[in-house]
């Protein structure tokens, strides 16, 4: 159940027994690998995921990295929090008020969380004061043509998403933060999977053709200065 924009319990549920939930978690993950890959950090101590829920995506990204990595994930949602794996650090805590100190952290993942925070300002703030100069924000959130649809047709409450945001918007959100943007576009066709679709989703954007595509990513480094 969701209050107020928090999941609940079933979510992590419905993340383990439906296709289309585990799909949309498994790109998210790849496109976060492969910026930290493409764009490796100043340095790798630190890796925090804002909206983690189940922890689902740290577990994924754990074998890929560095064993001494430190992850902590952070969501609102006490029973997701619950179902986090006891290898990962997790605590209780608002996007807005991010509880880390200043200049600590290697990377910041929100993906799929933007949209539902209630300030996206003060969360491109907190993002700036805990990331080290050099680190990484790494984000993905619906196109507005997707969450216009899924609300249509039922698959979204009309208060359960705060603020929608295209590509450019994103990217000066946190370009007017200190960050400069290494990677912003459209990723996902089909928001359950298709044979082939990373193809046809290169053809796509070849073609001009990305805005059919149903989720963004952004990636941002925080500036030295």
């Amino acid at each position: 159940m969701t209050v107020d924009g928090v999941l609940g319990r079933d979510y992590h549920e419905r993340r383990k027994s439906r296709l289309s939930h585990r799909y949309r978690l498994q790109r998210r993950t790849q496109e976060v690998l492969d910026a930290i890959r493409n764009h490796p950090p100043s340095s790798l101590e630190v890796v925090v995921d804002v909206g983690a829920a189940d922890g689902e995506m740290i577990a994924s990204l754990r074998p890929h990295l560095d064993p001494d990595v430190f992850f902590l994930a952070l969501d609102l949602s006490l029973p997701l929090l619950q179902v986090i794996d006891s290898d990962t650090a997790a605590a209780q805590a608002d996007a807005a008020v991010l509880p880390v100190a200043d200049q600590s952290v290697d990377i910041l993942i929100a993906t799929a969380v933007i949209e539902h925070v209630a300030n996206p300002r003060q969360f491109a703030a907190e993002a700036r004061r805990v990331l080290r100069p050099g680190g990484l924000a790494l984000m993905t959130t619906p196109t507005p043509l997707m969450e216009k649809i899924a609300t249509r047709i039922g698959l979204l409450d009309d208060d359960q998403h705060n603020e929608t945001f295209n590509l450019d918007a994103l990217s000066a959100l946190f370009a007017g933060h200190d960050f400069d943007i290494l990677d912003a576009y459209r990723f996902m066709l089909s928001p359950v999977g298709m044979p082939g679709e990373i193809f046809f989703e290169r053809c796509f954007r070849a073609i001009g053709l990305s805005g059919l595509m149903a989720n963004q990513f952004v990636a941002a480094r925080r500036r030295e200065s």
